[in-house]
């Protein structure tokens, strides 16, 4: 980390960062932005750029020694898959001009690697997968932002707000480089946001957005953040393309599960759905063992994380002794499932 950068890191954060934490907070204010994407910006969304079948678009961007791949995994009507992959411009295994071919072959040298679904109509991250620890993880973000960001306008600068080259007295467009070689942009447009003062990582900010408005890619070409004083981040695309190949297969999912024992408490039954937050919210029912009849259950519950402690309201009106029971439940959330309980008991 330069003097500079340590210098910025200490007006944000009052000390001496340490690298990882530096680092850190760059691919929070990253993570943040992409995210942002999905909101409109006067008839521009990205959620509309990926309506038309994009699968496999990517981005490279370099921000210091910093390169990060991010990748379009998966989508369907519903979700979209992004995979982030980051590691530094030192690493052995990696060439800058073929960084698609690193990604496909196992992102060797990686310092980061996750794979996020998150939902196309509101902006929110369903699941988290890193597959060198082969583990479901959660993100560092500060969630209660998240729905601010159906609020955000972001404007599209006339040509008068933007920087002027003094000598040609055009306006001053970042370079765009595509396999690490540049490609001539004559004019960019530019979307800009100051974002408010609350507690989020991108309290204060300025963020500007570049796109080729020749180009019909997913993802800008460059994207600014700077406070009001100082530039804190510039996220500069080295490559861009489609059709990326994944080490990954497939993104794993949690299916949702009942766990622990089912319990009879007089009129009610006590019991635990985990249930991710994809496939919720659901609906219970009770099954006899051996019939394909369901009853529908009234229940009410505690949260715990994606862990629903149940506390299930015994059907009335219909005979229940001597029959045994499973419970079942059908989600209705972004993916939908039934689940039935392993454990099977009788009502006293």
């Amino acid at each position: 980390m330069g003097a500079l950068e340590v210098q910025l890191m200490k007006k944000i954060m009052g000390k001496t960062p340490h690298k990882t934490l530096f680092f850190g907070k760059l691919l929070n204010m990253l993570r943040c932005v992409l995210l942002l994407l999905f909101i409109p910006l006067f008839g521009f969304s990205f959620k509309e750029k990926c309506k038309a079948g994009l699968k496999g678009d990517y981005v490279v961007y370099r921000q210091g020694h910093q390169i990060s791949f991010i990748g379009l995994f998966d989508r369907t009507d519903k979700t979209l898959i992004i995979e982030e992959i980051h590691t530094l411009d030192t690493n052995p295994k990696l060439l800058l001009d073929a960084v698609e071919d690193w990604v496909k072959n196992g992102a060797v040298g990686s310092t980061q690697w996750v794979l996020y679904e998150m939902t196309l109509d509101n902006p929110d991250i369903l699941e988290a997968y890193c597959p060198p620890k082969k583990a479901f993880i959660s993100f560092d973000l500060d969630l209660p932002i998240l729905p601010k960001f159906f609020l955000v306008n972001w404007e599209l600068m006339p040509d008068q707000r933007r920087k002027i080259l003094p000598k040609t007295q055009k306006v001053w467009s970042p370079p765009k480089l595509i396999s690490n070689k540049n490609v001539f942009v004559e004019k960019s447009d530019l979307y800009r946001k100051y974002w408010d003062e609350d507690s989020s990582v991108l309290s204060g900010l300025r963020i500007d957005l570049h796109y080729d408005p020749k180009s019909q890619e997913t993802f800008p070409y460059m994207i600014d953040i700077q406070n009001k004083t100082h530039p804190l981040a510039r996220f500069s695309q080295i490559d861009q393309g489609k059709f990326y190949k994944s080490a990954i297969k497939y993104f794993p999912r949690r299916p949702p599960e009942f766990e622990g024992g089912i319990q009879q408490k007089g009129a009610f039954l006590s019991a635990t759905l985990r249930c991710p937050k994809g496939f919720a919210p659901f609906s219970l029912f009770l099954q006899q063992v051996g019939t394909p009849h369901l009853t529908g259950l009234d229940f009410t519950y505690e949260k715990r994380g994606d862990a629903y402690i149940l506390k299930i309201e015994l059907p009335k009106g219909i005979s229940l002794k001597d029959k045994t029971f499973r419970l079942s439940a059908k989600t209705s959330g972004v993916h939908s499932s039934k689940i039935d309980s392993i454990e099977v008991f009788e009502i006293n």
